[in-house]
């Protein structure tokens, strides 16, 4: 038998080990050679000696070359795992004593000890002289092994980056989990350097909630895909595994992206026995539907007939508005449709209702996306005051006032837009807009407070939101400044100003820190880029603004 000259390869890093089997002794030699990249092994098969036994030690995930170069007609080339699996079984034909038939293949593999086998084959010159050598390219992956599984899944950090996967001949699919504390939208990414390969999405429960196959991905350019789902919060599985054509082994990336839904409604809602109570005239809810959660309801009580309008707005392509009676009698049925994330469909009606309890169902309509937020509000437009002296500038945060009883007209047909507004009307206002206790605050020790605005002061002075102008008089009937308001609000929202620099002329040091903080929150603004006008009276359509700018942040 022809000596062997043994070696092995170095490749990015990692060794793979061949030696001769069949020959002990040689094998006892060769640990002390000097290991060259790029060198590999030659041997002889005779007739006494058909077959040669190679270990490739390979120390982590990569890809495994094999090259063969062999001098005779048929020679069978066949690798095993460590558990003796066959991973493939070619035959190299045609090789001749001075022009040999080249050899190649590649596979995709896990840390372990393979065997390559070098057998003559079954027909034809079968001995004679062949050349071997190996190459390996690691993988690089990241993930946390074992993940094939559910229970094994490894965790994704939300908003972190990707993990480099691996998928190879011995390990066909790889899990990952998410964990939602929140319902919002699920973002799966994946960079697939894969001809074929398939991600699906499922829940706690096995269940599929999306899944694709994503193909002709390449080694130097992967294919970059992506799949989203509003869903509950709950955990979840991102499924990577092996496509079922084509080059369906090798390296992948994936990752995971969250966006809450924000929403505020009770969960459960999805009946009418768990429907949610809904306040007319309220500041309304922002509610969610997802996958899992396909249907809300919102139940109200009218104590007489009653003008009741509904407003809507959709972010979502398609959802449904349904008003039923307490009898289930379905009094209205509306397709809201083509809303954007960013650009939501508003869709508002009105109904003449007599009284009793009324049901309204938002449902993910029969097409297009139907999951994702909505806000939902309703208002008794009977109770809604005509004044004649409120005009488009004011009627939105007026009848918002009015709605949430923060401030009534100064009669039946006027708001006292133009009035200048008194610091005791302010602190009335300002008190319900923050929903205070004005019963058990103790006595401030204003002598100038009427009645009807003594529990607002004096929970506001309790709380350190106003002061009086002495100790006996809170100058209740004085009209209220600007630079006051600013104050006001913005120690009662604890609002912050920092990072804003004024180009405003009239604003002393003492109401420098509030007004930064209405401007940076977009409350308010000055008369002019040089004036704020901290000394001027603000009046009752002014401070009705400024509340409503404010309450609908």
């Amino acid at each position: 038998m022809k000596k062997l000259f043994l070696s092995a390869l170095l490749w990015t890093g990692i060794l793979c080990l061949a030696t001769p089997l069949s020959a002990v002794s040689q094998a006892e030699a060769s640990t002390s050679f000097n290991l060259v990249p790029g060198k590999g092994a030659s041997g002889t098969l005779t007739e006494e000696d058909r077959e040669h036994i190679y270990q490739v030690q390979v120390s982590e995930a990569g890809k495994l070359t094999v090259n063969v170069s062999s001098y005779f007609e048929n020679v069978r080339i066949t690798l095993l795992d460590a558990n003796q699996k066959t991973v493939w079984n070619q035959t190299s034909v045609y090789g001749k004593e001075n022009d040999p038939a080249k050899w190649t293949e590649s596979v995709n593999v896990e840390a372990g000890t393979y065997t390559l086998k070098i057998k003559s084959g079954d027909w034809g010159t079968t001995i004679g002289d062949y050349m071997v050598s190996t190459e390996f390219t690691a993988a690089k992956n990241t993930e946390q092994e074992p993940n094939n599984g559910t229970e094994i899944a490894e965790l994704l950090t939300l908003n972190q980056g990707n993990v480099r996967g691996f998928l190879s001949w011995s390990d066909s699919e790889d899990y990952y989990k998410v964990e939602l504390h929140k319902a919002g939208t699920l973002t799966a990414i994946l960079g697939s350097y894969l001809e074929n390969v398939k991600i699906s999405l499922i829940d706690s429960d096995g269940e599929k909630v999306w899944g694709s196959p994503i193909t002709y991905g390449k080694e130097n350019d992967p294919k970059k895909w992506s799949g989203t789902a509003d869903l509950e919060p709950g955990d979840y599985f991102i499924k990577v595994e092996r496509g079922d054509w084509g080059d369906t082994t090798g390296v992948y990336t994936i990752g995971a992206e969250f966006k809450e839904a924000g929403n505020n409604e009770s969960e459960p809602n999805n009946g009418t026995d768990i429907a949610q109570t809904l306040s007319l005239n309220g500041t309304g809810v922002k509610g969610f539907l997802s996958w899992n959660d396909a249907v809300d309801y919102y139940t109200f009580t009218l104590a007489k007939s009653s003008r009741v309008k509904a407003d809507v707005s959709s972010y979502t392509e398609h959802i449904d508005f349904v008003l039923y009676n307490e009898d289930k009698e379905k009094l209205a049925d509306e397709n809201i449709t083509y809303g954007k994330e960013n650009d939501p469909k508003k869709w508002s009606d009105e109904y003449e209702l007599p009284a009793g309890t009324y049901f309204v169902k938002i449902g993910k309509g029969d097409w297009g996306k139907g999951t994702g937020v909505y806000t939902l509000a309703l208002q008794d437009t009977s109770l809604m005051k005509n004044f004649t002296d409120v005009s488009g500038a004011y009627k939105e945060a007026v009848d918002y006032l009015v709605r949430e009883n923060i401030a009534g007209g100064i009669s039946d047909t006027a708001f006292g837009v133009s009035n200048k507004i008194k610091r005791a009307d302010a602190a009335v206002m300002i008190a319900k807009a923050l929903q205070l206790d004005t019963q058990s605050a103790k006595n401030a020790g204003f002598k100038d407070v009427p009645a009807r605005a003594q529990g607002a002061v004096n929970v506001l002075a309790e709380k350190g939101i106003l002061n009086g102008k002495s100790k006996t008089a809170f100058g209740a009937n004085d009209p209220l400044t600007r630079g006051e308001m600013a104050l006001i609000l913005t120690r009662a929202y604890q609002l912050d100003g920092s990072g804003i620099t004024l180009q405003y002329k009239d604003v002393s040091p003492r109401y420098e820190a509030a007004v930064k903080a209405l401007v940076k929150n977009h409350i308010t603004s000055g008369k002019s880029k040089t004036v704020f006008g901290t000394n001027d009276s603000i009046t009752r359509g002014e401070m009705a603004i400024l509340l409503y700018r404010k309450e609908s942040q």
